[in-house]
């Protein structure tokens, strides 16, 4: 192998690795001219050094600046960086079980909201003005999720019996009762009367 051979690879090695001249050449040389062996040599000599310049993560930083001012090299990272990952991630794991916590806190909160308020309001089932069945939607619900055809069955003979469904209690302006379910059967009485 010639020397113009031999500047040509510590050249190439000095821009893949960022290393000085000096050192490719000993890797080189240390490597019987191997570009592979001495590059992988560089890098095991740079990952336990100790010594350059600490990125954001940790690493070390190895390049050398080009003519237009960029830097060519890579980042290495080494166990500097190992406490404060493992700060980090104890601190995740505080505010990962925390905000667990809170979120299981949150949902049974709601569910409970949930069943107070299926608790104030109702399901009434009306017949000529009177009200003959007067359930709490929690109950409704229930008796719908564990027998639903039977009560949908029953909704729909009920319709047929002249039973009118409505629903009551503070989400539902308990007040002043929905009226449109008896003025409907007052216009199909009108209409059929004519």
């Amino acid at each position: 192998m010639d020397e113009m051979e031999k500047i040509e690879k510590v050249q190439k090695l000095c821009e893949k690795t960022g290393a000085n001249a000096e050192a490719a050449r000993n890797a080189l040389e240390e490597c019987q001219w191997d570009m592979f062996e001495a590059f992988l040599k560089l890098d095991k000599e740079k990952s336990t050094q100790t010594a350059g310049s600490q990125n954001m993560n940790g690493g070390q930083q190895y390049g050398q600046q080009t003519a237009q001012g960029q830097t060519t090299g890579y980042t290495e990272y080494t166990t500097a960086g190992t406490t404060d990952y493992q700060q980090g991630q104890n601190q995740y794991q505080n505010t990962k079980s925390s905000s667990f916590g809170e979120s299981v806190g949150k949902c049974i909160k709601w569910f409970g909201n949930l069943i107070q308020r299926g608790m104030e309001n109702f399901l009434d089932v009306e017949r000529d003005g009177k009200t003959t069945i007067h359930i709490p939607i929690t109950i409704f619900v229930l008796l719908f999720i564990f027998f639903n055809v039977f009560v949908l069955a029953l909704m729909v003979i009920g319709l047929f019996c002249g039973f009118r469904y409505a629903f009551t209690g503070p989400d539902f302006n308990s007040t002043s009762k929905r009226s449109d379910y008896t003025e409907g059967n007052s216009y199909g009485d009108k209409d059929s009367n004519r």
